[in-house]
């Protein structure tokens, strides 16, 4: 049968380009996670949820990328009419188990961003809420995807064992939800990247100080355009020779879950830059004591709070002046990465 094959379909193979793409992703991704730790760790000396979803996030994206692998051993990237049965079994069963840790790896970083804008950006309690409640409801209608992925045929088994008769969806049925799910993780990672930028519009900095510091917060973005693009490419689920198309698919979840992981690590690894660059990034020349740097708190002299009521902690922290109200923990993250600020 193989010498019926076109030469250009018997040859062809995406497995080394799928592999060239999501090794290095992860690679970076794992780095970015490392440098955020010693900076919390050394440098800031305390860790936060954020900082464990964002390593789990990583084990789950490594996690995926090992069962594409095992996927691409078994022929995936290849025609599916190029491989033996055997072949066949072991692509769909390897890819369809590796969905689940990709999904994750874009999925949990979405927690670990609100766990971090809650709680530097000090949003009222209805908007915490609903930042917590997008968040959540994403990663459930994404961990969805997963469920209906693998449970769309009874026996699932019948999907990889091609002795065994089952009885399946049709396979639109999920295409479509992975689409309209997809539509709203890239709905969710937008709001999340652009939101710190409206509330850093009202922080007295300056402008340069406050562009930097959006695109630092909204890298997001980027997993946005990832997200929209793989929307365009979901319908390839359905797709019959599925070891081929699916490839593509495999390359996206991992770029997608490792974009979205270094751009929740950027913002936090300011304090590296300063000691890399021996300079204070996003800050003005000066000397300890002037604007922007919180030395009274350090040396036992908390600063003077315009909020009587603020509850949080009295390190690294001035008041910001903003068109509507102090927004504490905006200053807290300003302080704490070297950006000097308007004191009231």
């Amino acid at each position: 049968m193989s010498d019926a094959i076109p030469p250009e379909i018997a040859n062809a193979n995406k497995g080394p380009g799928i592999l060239a793409v999501i090794i290095p992703v992860s690679i970076f991704s794992t780095l970015f996670t490392a440098a955020r730790l010693w900076v919390r760790g050394k440098i800031l000396r305390q860790f936060h949820a954020d900082d464990w979803l964002i390593v789990v996030s990583v084990i789950c994206c490594w996690i995926s990328v090992a069962l594409a692998v095992k996927a691409i051993d078994n022929g995936n990237g290849r025609h599916l009419v190029t491989l033996s049965q055997e072949e066949q079994e072991g692509v769909v069963f390897w890819t369809l188990v590796g969905f689940p840790l990709g999904i994750l790896s874009f999925g949990i970083p979405k927690l670990a961003v609100v766990a971090v804008l809650t709680r530097i950006m000090s949003p009222g309690r209805a908007h915490t809420i609903i930042l917590w409640t997008m968040a959540g409801i994403c990663n459930v209608l994404l961990a969805l995807n997963a469920v209906f992925l693998l449970g769309r045929c009874v026996p699932a088994e019948s999907q990889w064992n091609f002795d065994i008769k089952g009885k399946c969806w049709d396979p639109q049925i999920l295409v479509r939800y992975a689409i309209a799910t997809g539509v709203f993780s890239a709905a969710v990672d937008l709001y999340l990247a652009v939101y710190p930028g409206l509330i850093l519009l009202n922080l007295g900095i300056k402008r340069k100080k406050k562009i930097a510091l959006t695109v630092a917060l909204g890298l997001g973005c980027i997993s946005t355009g990832v997200a929209i693009f793989k929307c365009t490419r979901l319908p390839l689920l359905a797709a019959k020779d599925f070891s081929w198309e699916t490839a593509e698919l495999v390359v996206l979840n991992v770029v997608e879950g490792g974009t979205l992981i270094i751009a929740s690590c950027i913002p936090v690894l300011q304090p590296l830059l300063r000691i890399i660059m021996k300079r204070e990034p996003l800050a003005t020349s000066g000397t300890p004591g002037q604007e922007g740097y919180n030395r009274g708190a350090s040396a036992g002299q908390p600063p003077k709070y315009s909020d009587p009521n603020y509850k949080g902690p009295a390190f690294m922290l001035y008041p910001v002046k903003s068109h509507t109200r102090t927004t504490h923990g905006s200053a807290d993250f300003l302080v704490e990465h070297g950006v000097p600020i308007e004191k009231n």
